[in-house]
This record gives C-alpha cells, structure tokens and sequence, in this order.
C-alpha cells in the first residue's frame, strides 16, 4: 500500500486538512456531495517525507483575481510550486520563487478540471502535469528542482481565491499498486442507515445507535455513541453506493470516523466486516478534540482476498471497537 492519503471533503467538514484558514466544506463539487471552498484562504496537509511523488487534485475557479496554487514544502520551505496564472490563467512551475515552466494551455473559469502532477526533487528531478489526464508537454521540465539542501517534502499547502478542490490524492513511488499517477478517481461516502450485527455502544439518546452516527457533516456532541468497555463495538450497516458492477471498479474501501475522547488519549480500533469476516484494524488514540480517523485501505475485501465487488460494498458492515 503506497497511497499516501484520499480526500475527505465527502465528510462535509475540513478535518482532513492538519491546518486550514477559511476553508469551508461547500455542495459543489466535481463528484460525491461536497468539495472545499477556498476564499482567499489557505490550507495545508501533512505527508511522510518524500522526495518523488504523484499529486491529483480537481479544482473549479470562478474568479481570475486569485488563481489557485499547489505548493509542496519542507516545514516552511517552499520546494515548488504549480500555479494557475492569474493574469493568463496558463498553469506555470516554480522551483523554490523561480518559475521555470508555462503551459500554452489555457483554464476556463466556471469549470472542473482534473489536475496531477509528478513531481521529482532532485538536482537532475522532473515536474510533468496531466490536465484531465492528458499529458501537458509544454510545460513539463527537466533540471534541477531542489531549490536548496531539502531533498523531500513533509506537507502540502492549497491557496485560492473563491476556488473549490475535490477528489484530492497522493501516491509516493514505492510498491506495486499506487505508484504512478493517481488517475481519474472519487471518493463516495457511505452513510450507516441500519444496525449491523453489534450494537453495544451507548447511544447518546434514544436506542437505535446507527441514528447517532448518521448525520454528514458530524454534529459533533449533539448525537454519538459511546464506550469505555474494552471488546465492545459497533457495527453498521450503510447507504447504497449507487454503483454498477461492470461499469464501476471499486479500488479501495475504508473505514473513517469522527472520534474524541473525554478525558485524554483512548484506544478504539475501525472494523470492517464483508459476510462473516470481521476484520478489526489497527489501534489508534483519541484526543479530547473531534479529528479524523482513517482506516486501513482496503485494496481487496478481507473475506475473499479478491477485488471488491459493488455487491459486496453494498452489504459491508463497519464501526468500531474500544480497545484497552
């Protein structure tokens, strides 16, 4: 598994991002129910430190007045940059402040556009860009792109002005799947609407449990479900995909929550069940905030060993179990 990290705008909140400035979670959106809206602000999101990877990103921009703008960085240093010109709107490269690349491809306001790019920092390293995965030749470049002594990134910032991004992800250049461009993807969200085959949590009020976990975006305190025993869990069941078998192939599946803890760092692990596997994920730890928890990618269903099929996502069950 070398698929650093999917989008999570299709929660309706912005915990996917580790820090952001009026960004906001909107309804338009290039696929799914949700994107985010930048106005005139900015976000960023924490990567393991790397030094190749594959970058995909789809934006709509509905002003020229602040073009959007794609920076990888090491801490504060700006290793490079792509950047939609706000004057021509053609995309341009930037190694460090330097612009070292211009396409001859212009950017219509008012549409979605898919965006990747390979990014390899090094003194002999390459920048390429595909544009609704079509290779953009007049800008790709060869030469040196590390600006200074950083040979790898450890975050990504996104800037713009009355800008929205969506379908966001990141492969690194290791192992044998997710490690060339990211291609043409999105990321669905499946809402629990029934009790699966565990339901020992407390529900905040009332008994139906799912109907506590349900709402996207999270209510936070308003409605949840809570534990302290150590085994016990949840499971749900969720809304259809929508999906076709044999129109649709299904890359991934996983498991993500909003989770918190009252009094500090408590144990709770994702679980994933298709038939009658039930796979329990690793263990991670709260914080006394809300975050965002993502579970392991499921790249094929735990109960087969084989791809998932639209069948099988419809009838997956998921929750979690507190653990000690």
């Amino acid at each position: 598994m070398t698929r650093l990290f999917t989008d999570g705008a299709e929660m309706g909140d912005i915990l996917f991002w580790n820090s952001a400035t009026g960004v906001t979670s909107t309804t338009q959106k290039r696929s799914g129910a949700y994107s985010y809206l930048f106005s005139n602000k900015d976000a960023s999101k924490a990567t393991p430190e790397i030094g190749e990877f594959y970058l995909r990103s789809a934006i709509y921009s509905s002003v020229f007045s602040g073009a959007p703008v794609i920076s990888w960085k090491n801490s504060s240093t700006v290793l490079g940059s792509l950047k939609i010109n706000k004057d021509t709107f053609y995309p341009e490269f930037y190694v460090g402040i330097t612009k070292v690349a211009t396409s001859n491809l212009f950017i219509n306001l008012s549409t979605w556009y898919l965006l990747e790019l390979h990014v390899k920092i090094a003194d002999s390293g390459l920048l390429e860009l595909k544009i609704n995965g079509v290779l953009d030749n007049s800008v790709s470049y060869s030469g040196d792109t590390q600006p200074g002594a950083d040979a790898v990134i450890n975050n990504l910032y996104f800037y713009g002005y009355s800008c929205y991004v969506d379908d966001i992800a990141i492969n690194d250049t290791s192992g044998s799947v997710d490690n060339s461009w990211c291609g043409d993807g999105h990321v669905i969200a499946l809402v629990p609407d029934g009790v699966g085959d565990a339901s020992e949590l407390t529900p905040s009020s009332g008994s139906v449990n799912y109907l506590m976990v349900d709402e996207v975006p999270s209510d936070g305190d308003t409605t949840y479900v809570s534990g302290s025993v150590a085994e016990t869990k949840d499971l749900y069941n969720f809304t259809p995909t929508g999906l076709y078998s044999g129109s649709h192939v299904v890359l991934r599946a996983f498991v993500e929550t909003r989770t918190r803890d009252t009094s500090g760092s408590a144990p709770f692990a994702t679980v994933i069940q298709s038939g009658s596997s039930v796979v329990e994920e690793t263990t991670q730890y709260t914080t006394l905030s809300y975050a965002s928890y993502k579970g392991t990618d499921n790249y094929l269903n735990p109960a087969t060993g084989l791809s998932w099929t639209v069948d099988e996502l419809d009838a997956l069950q998921a929750g979690i179990v507190i653990k000690e």
